[in-house]
């Protein structure tokens, strides 16, 4: 569902005299979108796990079904070529792993279930090259055939320059903003009649693992169409609670987590017409290794 990237890292908040635990000094200062070299080199984390009940015509009635789900992915992101404006137009992206891990227990007729299937994706051990041409981003694979499942997988691209939770403008301690329309395809890029809103705040300046970031809290409503594996329709509600930690020196999302609760509508494997009604969470983590 989102852009994922994972692995939860530690908040270590520092103490200043007069201050509130992990709170430091904002006057004057303003947080903006990260600027990009060419070259620069980013470690992308992430993690996506729901869990609820799971509903359709074809299971027997007085049955009881839970489902989850558990998604991990981990690239590493470098930006080849940038335009004479500074805006990337070339990167190329190795995914490092993107497991996914489906769980059904329950009672169907009286006969308990657990059922574990965990699958290898399709961008698994690649590395793909992406580059925007008369302003659409397009992807294939480097070092291998770029095949008809590959090629819908990569039309999605979310590039460096737009995966920022940031409005435009530098933002000080307590502005708002919200983001609507394309703007929302950081958190679902496979989306089709994507709807919503995410409302957020600049909370606050905290020290997290020895840099000054800045606290963003956020709450995104989306409503949106996707495709699953079989081609076939999903209809999804979904919010998202949750914060954001942005480097104050080089704009960098460092973390951005989240509280969720989903309705999905769709076929769910051989399940038609299925609804599965949960909540779970995500974690994105990134790491600048190089940025010079």
């Amino acid at each position: 569902m989102w852009k994922l990237r994972f692995i939860l890292i530690p908040v270590i908040f520092a103490l200043f005299s007069g201050l509130s635990a992990g709170q430091l000094e904002s006057s004057g200062k303003t947080i903006q979108r990260m600027k990009f070299n060419k070259g620069s080199v980013i470690i992308s984390k992430s993690i996506l796990q729901l869990e609820g009940k799971l509903i359709s015509p074809d299971i027997p009635k007085n049955s009881d079904i839970r489902f989850g789900m558990l998604l991990r992915n981990c690239d590493i992101t470098e930006n080849t070529k940038l335009s004479g404006e500074g805006s990337v137009i070339e990167t190329e992206v190795d995914c490092l792993a993107s497991i996914l891990q489906t769980q059904i227990v329950g009672k169907i007729e009286d006969k308990n279930i657990n059922e574990i299937n965990t699958i290898m994706l399709p961008l698994d051990s690649t590395v793909a090259v992406y580059a925007i041409k008369k302003g659409i981003w397009k992807g294939k694979l480097k070092d291998a055939e770029t095949t008809k499942e590959i090629s819908d997988m990569l039309e999605n691209y979310i590039s460096p320059d737009e995966d920022s939770i940031l409005p435009n403008k530098a933002i000080s301690v307590g502005e708002t903003w919200t983001l609507k329309g394309n703007r929302l395809r950081k958190f679902v890029p496979d989306s089709i009649n994507l709807n919503g809103s995410a409302e957020c705040t600049f909370e606050k300046i905290i020290n997290l693992n020895g840099r000054e970031h800045g606290l963003i809290k956020f709450i995104l409503q989306l409503e949106y169409t996707r495709l699953d594996e079989n081609q076939e329709e999903q209809k999804i509600r979904e919010s998202v609670n949750g914060n954001c930690w942005i480097d104050m020196l080089t704009g960098l999302e460092t973390e951005l987590s989240g509280k969720t609760t989903t309705v999905i509508n769709g076929s769910f494997g051989t399940l038609k017409s299925a609804k599965f009604s949960g909540s779970g969470t995500i974690t994105i983590t990134n790491r600048l290794v190089k940025n010079y």
